[in-house]
């Protein structure tokens, strides 16, 4: 029977269809959405044919419809929520099996019965929902294991909650108001962003000539939330949001390219220009001639993302400045610059392009191959929460902050400057250390202070990335 209905929706072309019905009984609610594909799945059939049938159907229609209403849906959830409605039916009018099973027996009402069954069962019905608006309840996106539990806290919460709305008692017998309130309480668990967003917004806006830059700059396994609208093959204007995965590092056209997808810039606009067919981007619904129209970042990070790619784009115009007069290396005298840094050496992959913490860094454990400690002096005491991260886990590593070092510096008194530095690293001396590395390039001028206090062998990140550079220039 399965196969049957596979087959008829493959080769009639009802798939369409049933989202045009889906659309038209929802108005293109996304919560009518969900509602009507909860009617059409009430099929009655076993657990995997139910699966064949269910997916086929109604799993397209949701991810459609919910692109269209700005909700990007992993497939996963989608297939997750439609199994679920599915296999419901054994209990729900107006095919519950189960439940006529259970009047036959019990000799009472079957309509009743299901209607009795439907209202204990409520509160599971409602637990696709959960998946839908909190993928990570199902182990997808979620941060760190506390954002996790967080998560399923805040459900199981909602969920009770809901529970004592729908039976009327919470911890004694609910007045309907109170019913009601319950009611609202478990719909904010459920969608804290229903209203929240509307204070502040979860996304800006970027434009699309800003596209091949974000994607270039992004980091390896990112994602980019776009919107793309154009007129599909039955002549419909739609403007609908895709998640692209851009997968590893690299530059920007060999990433969509991975995705099975090209596209060129129309003036101020980015054009679709080719959807490879099977592939990634046609999976998503991305379709030929369509444009993008927008990017969604974060709000919280857009600002951010915006100084970044600013950022990368004035150190690439710096770089191609320096290779057209004859620059045969580059060196970067911040690492903080980073990502920025990665994108210049993707431009420019025959020439050696240098980071100097992580010079430095492999030259400090080159020195500790045999044995020993490491000794990290920094100026700024952030330094030295973000630095020893950048250091091989089985490092290791002592630090030492030269404290107001950075401000006799900046009020010109380099020698009290050079004394803290010493003062620093002659700490770590003390406390076994073999060798001795300075994180920022202000301390460099102390490197031979340093050795004369210490007796030991003194790095600096100036040092390290000068004579790396030298050594791949020759």
């Amino acid at each position: 029977m399965a196969a049957i209905i596979v087959g008829t929706v493959s080769l009639t072309g009802i798939g369409p269809v049933m989202t045009e019905i889906v659309e038209l009984l929802s108005g293109g609610n996304l919560m009518l959405v969900l509602v009507a594909v909860i009617l059409i799945l009430d099929t009655g059939q076993p657990t995997t044919a139910n699966y064949i049938v269910v997916s086929t159907l109604m799993a397209p229609v949701i991810v459609e419809l919910g692109a269209l209403a700005g909700l990007v849906v992993p497939l996963i959830v989608v297939n997750r929520v439609v199994c679920y409605y599915g296999l419901m039916a054994d209990i729900t009018p107006a095919v519950g099996l189960a439940s006529f099973a259970a009047a036959a027996i019990a000799r009472s009402d079957p309509i009743k019965t299901g209607i009795t069954a439907f209202d204990y069962s409520m509160r599971t019905a409602i637990l696709p929902f959960l998946f839908i608006f909190n993928a990570q309840l199902l182990l997808i996106g979620f941060d760190n294991w506390f954002h996790l539990l967080r998560i399923i806290s805040i459900a199981i919460i909602a969920m009770l909650v809901f529970a004592a709305a729908t039976r009327g008692y919470f911890l004694v017998r609910s007045r309907w108001y109170e019913s009601v309130a319950l009611l609202l309480v478990t719909f904010a668990l459920f969608r804290p962003g229903f209203f929240w967003d509307e204070l502040y917004a979860p996304h800006v806006d970027v434009p699309s000539s800003e596209f091949m830059k974000l994607v270039e700059a992004a980091p390896a396994s990112a994602s980019k939330r776009v919107w793309i609208e154009g007129q599909n093959m039955d002549g419909k204007v739609v403007c609908k949001g895709v998640m692209l995965p851009l997968g590893d590092v690299g530059p920007a056209r060999e990433r969509l390219r991975k995705l099975g997808l090209t596209v060129v810039p129309m003036g101020n606009e980015m054009q679709i220009a080719q959807v490879q067919f099977g592939s990634k981007a046609d999976k998503l619904g991305v379709e030929q001639g369509f444009r993008i129209a927008t990017i969604e970042m974060p709000a919280d990070l857009a600002r951010a993302g915006a100084l970044h790619a600013e950022m990368a784009r004035r150190l690439l115009t710096l770089a191609d400045y320096a290779v057209a007069t004859g620059a045969q290396g580059l060196l970067f005298t911040c690492s903080a610059f980073g990502p920025c840094i990665d994108v210049v050496a993707r431009h420019h992959p025959s020439l050696p392009v240098i980071k100097p913490n992580e010079v430095m860094i492999e030259d400090a454990m080159a020195a500790v191959v045999g044995g020993g400690c490491i000794g990290l002096v920094a100026s700024l005491a952030p330094t030295l929460v973000s630095m020893p991260a950048e250091f091989p886990a089985a490092a290791l590593l002592r630090t030492a902050l030269a404290e107001d070092a950075l401000t006799a510096l900046d009020a010109g008194d380099g020698e009290k400057h050079d004394v803290l530095c010493v003062e620093a690293a002659a700490r770590l001396a003390e406390q076994a250390c073999t060798v001795i590395a300075l994180a920022q390039l202000s301390l460099a001028r102390a490197k031979m202070a340093v050795r004369q206090r210490t007796g030991l062998p003194v790095l600096s990140t100036v040092g390290s990335a000068v004579m790396r550079l030298l050594q791949r220039m020759s």
